[in-house]
């Protein structure tokens, strides 16, 4: 067994209301963080991780990668899909990395949206609706699971 910690950050999104989050934790190498569903949360989500993967010396080109899938992940998460009900009865997202010599594994799991989360064809007009098809090209693998009340959206970020 892994050492575990905790750390709440708190955040103040643009709206005034104070949400607190997240919870994270961490055993061995995974780590969990319990955000608000929030815009101010994708912030919030990308400095987690940021700073984790700072700590586990990872090259600069995979966190920045890893980064442009938390923002996508994590925005599509809170802008379309149904918060999972939190510890404290607030509406969140999970979100879940864990990182190797050679790759970050992000996953963010929600209630699920009116459908599944998918790539879809966009137009040079289209001012929204490219957030799969950038992770699809920064991620060396990505999918979706879901069951009955939650769906996780999962992407691999190579070395």
């Amino acid at each position: 067994m892994g050492n575990t910690r905790a750390v709440r950050v708190a955040a103040r999104p643009t709206g005034g209301e104070f949400v607190v989050g997240p919870q994270a934790t961490s055993t061995r190498g995974e780590r969990t963080a319990e955000l608000a569903s929030a815009p101010s949360s994708v912030t919030v989500a990308r400095h987690l991780v940021r700073d984790d993967l700072r700590r586990r010396g990872l090259p600069s080109r995979v966190i920045e990668d890893a980064l442009v899938v938390v923002t996508e992940l994590v925005g599509n998460a809170v802008r379309h899909a149904r918060p999972l009900r939190g510890a404290n009865s607030s509406g969140v997202v999970i979100l879940r990395w864990d990182a190797t010599e050679s790759q970050v594994r992000i996953d963010v799991t929600d209630g699920g949206g009116s459908k599944q989360p998918h790539v879809k064809p966009a137009s040079l007009a289209d001012t929204g609706g490219r957030g799969l098809a950038i992770v699809s090209a920064v991620a060396s693998d990505w999918g979706v699971s879901s069951d009955s009340d939650r769906v996780t959206v999962f992407a691999v970020v190579s070395a």
